[in-house]
């Protein structure tokens, strides 16, 4: 039987590329959701002529987001900023490690459920981080188009279309922070109902308890990211502005 790992964790995924060293073999235990809960609130796209009076530097500041990041890696333990996902994967993973991933006849019938149940969980998690990514995608697509559909788009002409893009991003970013924060919720019950795992003999079913912190955090990077990158874009956009009426 051959597994499709385009629906695996990416706990699993990242085991699989590089090893179990990229698993965070100390991470504390803590609850990730109340530091999804303090990620900011996406920045407001000022209307043209507040970008043409503004200072761009006062849309760049990101050291609240800089903070955030670092108190989270400091919680886990883990460095998660410089990570990469691995969302494009090849389709099949070989019949032994997915065997051995899923094998749980050593483990007690309630770490056994703990495993089922926390598997399903940072799948859709998964399955929600590729369907983010492929939206995203789809915007920045839209943006290019219209960029590039004239030869020299004007000030105005690109900042419509940087704003269009923004607010667009901002509201997927709304309902994807919604439904993200739902399995936040679902994992740290699981993890802390079960001592993260502490009682799981194998290997595998260590290694999944373990890294399911860093699925987490690898996410609130990303909404992170997705910030700091709006930011830049408005400020850009108050440059922009300002350059053209000089």
């Amino acid at each position: 039987m051959k597994t499709r790992t385009s629906t695996l964790p990416l706990v699993i995924l990242l085991s699989l590329f590089y090893g179990n060293n990229v698993l965070a073999q100390q991470i504390a235990h803590t609850r990730l959701l109340p530091f999804y809960t303090r990620i900011p609130t996406p920045p407001a796209f000022p209307d043209n002529s507040v970008l043409q009076t503004s200072d761009p530097q006062l849309y760049e500041d990101q050291s609240d987001l800089v903070a955030l990041q670092k108190q989270l890696t400091n919680s886990i333990r883990t460095e998660v900023s410089g990570a990469k996902l691995q969302t494009k994967v090849p389709d099949e993973a070989s019949k032994g490690v997915a065997t051995s991933i899923l094998t749980l006849r050593d483990e007690t019938p309630q770490m056994q459920q703990a495993h089922d149940n926390l598997f399903a969980a940072l799948k859709a998690m998964q399955k929600l981080k590729v369907e983010y990514d492929q939206n995203f995608v789809r915007l920045e697509e839209v943006y290019k188009r219209r960029i590039h559909a004239v030869e020299s788009p004007s000030a105005t002409a690109t900042i419509s279309a940087t704003r269009d893009k923004v607010l667009s991003e901002q509201y997927l970013l709304t309902i994807y922070r919604g439904r993200v924060a739902d399995y936040f919720k679902i994992v740290d019950t699981i993890l802390e109902e079960n001592d993260y795992g502490s009682a799981a003999k194998s290997h595998e079913v260590q290694n999944l308890f373990r890294g399911a912190q860093q699925d987490e955090a690898l996410l609130v990077h990303d909404i992170i990211e997705r910030l700091r990158l709006e930011r830049i874009a408005i400020s850009n956009c108050a440059r922009l502005s300002q350059l053209a009426v000089k």
